[in-house]
């Protein structure tokens, strides 16, 4: 779940970065299979070579233990990542499924022309299987 404040700062982050590639972390906690996002953490997308960043986003270690960090100090933890896909839906595609990373969310959004369009979430499981979770964004 997602509150609108967080959902616009996802929605600002990965607008501004289109026509690339964006990403960032989800932080807050997991109870009972359902995730509560406490903060939004937008990174620069590090990948190289910038050429490709249209279709590759890479968040640079020390983004991500930044994030940890923090996480950390509030309790909380990773439980996800977010990205999205430029003027493609936002399934997944053979690099997510190969990057993903079990017992994590991923949140994919589809900017099209500079706009959010659409967003799908997905989380790996234990076992290796991809299955949809709802995106839920509240007050």
């Amino acid at each position: 779940m997602l509150r609108r404040a967080q959902w616009r700062a996802i929605v600002q982050h990965l607008e501004s970065a289109y026509p690339e590639e964006s990403c960032g972390l989800l932080l807050g906690t997991i109870r009972d299979a359902v995730g509560e996002v406490s903060a939004v953490h937008p990174t620069p997308n590090a990948w190289e070579p910038a050429a490709e960043r249209r279709t590759r986003f890479l968040i640079a270690p020390e983004d991500f233990v930044r994030a940890v960090r923090y996480a950390e100090h509030n309790a909380w933890e990773v439980i996800g990542f977010f990205h999205s896909h430029p003027d493609h839906p936002p399934l997944l595609s053979d690099v997510d499924r190969a990057l993903a990373w079990s017992a994590m969310a991923m949140l994919i959004v589809s900017v099209r022309a500079g706009r959010v369009a659409e967003a799908r979430a997905w989380w790996l499981s234990e076992d290796g299987a991809f299955a949809e979770m709802l995106v839920r964004v509240q007050d």
